[in-house]
């Protein structure tokens, strides 16, 4: 006879002040599967904030010091970190903002602009 038991697995994603405000995050991962390259497959999610404003955690030299032990980082400034102990698993497309043309007069610019990070 076998026992199968299921291990948890923790982990802490950190989510800077950008994908925070534009609301959309914490609905997306909150009221949906979570699917990211990032994660593990079939991830549940229990949400705790631990709000800091340290401005040493926006380098990753910063974050390095502090000791942070965060698995994943959702950030804005992914490029900041991107190769410096982190790799890019994913980009999030938002929008960028609207410009002239199109059918109405106006055209709607998308781009990436959230990063998710897994550690390299």
């Amino acid at each position: 006879m076998f026992t199968l038991i299921e291990m948890l697995m923790i982990v802490t994603v950190h989510l800077t002040s950008f994908p925070l405000q534009t609301g959309s995050s914490l609905f997306t991962f909150h009221h949906s599967p979570i699917s990211s390259p990032a994660l593990p497959p079939n991830a549940g999610s229990t949400w705790k904030y631990d709000r800091s404003e340290d401005q040493a955690l926006l380098t990753p030299g910063g974050a390095e010091e502090a000791g942070v032990e965060w698995d994943v980082l959702v950030t804005d400034d992914w490029r900041v970190w991107d190769g410096k102990g982190w790799k890019l698993a994913e980009t999030i497309v938002g929008l960028e903002g609207v410009e002239r043309g199109g059918r109405f007069g106006a055209r709607v610019k998308w781009g990436e602009r959230i990063g998710v990070l897994v550690r390299d």
